[in-house]
């Protein structure tokens, strides 16, 4: 059970990255093409704009990351970062934006070390802003605590989860803090199932299926996916009937959003 939620919560962090051989690569490929011509001529050009050839590089990370993997990917993801590093400050948000692209690639390559001191790094910045930017800081925070949970250092963890549920408090419910405290909340929970209390796991999947409602709605995908953390918490318990009937629950609503 133990290496299962673990595993869940790293293919929880890397939803949406699929890699190349998980998927059809074929409609990729001509966008692809094009963007590394588009990324090239730009950078041929001593006159194109330091954010113009930012902008073209990520389009041409995005389209090797789709057709050839994270480990391709990876030096084109960095060197954008370098770029807008230096355009938009350490601490900028577009800065932190590209620093979370390196941070999922890092991750799905199984180079957690690295991973973690990215989240750090990036949490540091954040924090010293005088406007102290809630989501994005939460973000950092949940980074670093998946980057630590999966190496296995638990105190470590959870008090980077719990740190980022204190960041966003009471603001949690504004914008895009939402689908923050959602993402955090998932991964905590399974976190707590694991190496903390069950209970008190039960009470976070709780919550969280409490804000995927606000989200969506009990009958949306982001619904289900809090439902398939209960039914694990649940399953940690022994509350096998229950968590068979959570995981029927999410199973009727990806059926449905199917149709």
């Amino acid at each position: 059970m133990r290496s299962w939620l673990s595993s869940a919560v790293l293919a929880m962090a890397v939803t949406g990255m699929a890699s190349a051989q998980e998927m059809h690569i074929a409609p990729f490929a001509e966008l692809h093409a094009s963007a590394m011509a588009a990324y090239e001529a730009a950078a041929a050009d001593p006159n194109t704009w330091s954010h113009d050839l930012a902008a073209r590089l990520l389009n041409h990370a995005i389209g090797v990351q789709e057709v050839s993997g994270h480990a391709a990917a990876l030096p084109l993801l960095e060197a954008h970062y370098a770029i807008l590093r230096r355009i938009d400050g350490e601490a900028g948000l577009e800065t932190a934006a590209a620093s979370e692209r390196v941070w999922r690639a890092l991750f799905a390559l199984g180079r957690f070390a690295e991973a973690e001191a990215n989240a750090r790094e990036r949490y540091d910045a954040l924090a010293a802003r005088a406007d102290f930017p809630r989501a994005q800081i939460a973000r950092a925070l949940k980074h670093l605590a998946l980057s630590v949970h999966i190496q296995n250092r638990p105190d470590d963890a959870a008090p980077a989860f719990a740190h980022a549920l204190r960041v966003l408090g009471d603001h949690r419910y504004a914008g895009d803090r939402l689908d923050a405290h959602a993402s955090i909340l998932d991964a905590y929970a399974l976190h707590l199932a694991v190496h903390g209390s069950p209970e008190e796991a039960l009470d976070i999947a709780m919550q969280n299926l409490e804000v995927r409602a606000r989200l969506g709605s009990e009958d949306s995908p982001v619904y289900a996916r809090g439902l398939h953390t209960l039914a694990a918490v649940q399953h940690r318990l022994g509350m096998i009937d229950a968590a068979l009937a959570s995981l029927e629950a999410a199973q009727a609503i990806y059926l449905s959003a199917d149709r």
